[in-house]
């Protein structure tokens, strides 16, 4: 009995109508990172009139090989330009996560991808798989 009661109690909520929210993307050519970079995310961020004061922010690259003449991994500047608006409008939060499968080492992967030497704080910033 508790079991059905639990089960009524999840599914209860199910037949409620909620508007549907658009998400906002851009797509934004970027032929080569550099430190136009930077200007880009603050203008797609003033476009899109994203609010971040009091919120916690959460930047999701992908680490998942490295080859060092290979774009496999997110670039550690395209994950950096992002916290540089944010930083500016106090108080958010700004983290980095990431967990990719095949077991790998995600820090380790972070250092060689370069995101140690472009990210101030990364490892304070970081939530994500580490060793353990």
């Amino acid at each position: 009995m508790a079991a059905a009661s639990a089960g009524t109690a999840v599914l209860s909520g199910c037949g409620e109508e909620r508007p549907i929210v658009p998400s906002m993307v851009s797509i934004v050519r970027a032929p080569v990172y550099d430190q136009r970079i930077y200007a880009t995310i603050r203008r797609m961020v003033e476009e899109h009139r994203l609010e971040v004061r009091g919120r916690h922010v959460v930047i999701k690259p992908n680490l998942v090989e490295f080859e060092p003449d290979c774009s496999i991994n997110t670039h550690p500047l395209l994950v950096h330009a992002p916290s540089k608006p944010f930083a500016g409008w106090a108080p958010p939060v700004c983290r980095i996560a990431e967990g990719p499968g095949h077991r790998r080492n995600t820090l380790d992967l972070a250092e060689a991808a370069g995101y140690f030497k472009i990210l101030p704080r990364f490892r304070r910033r970081f939530c994500g798989s580490q060793p353990g």
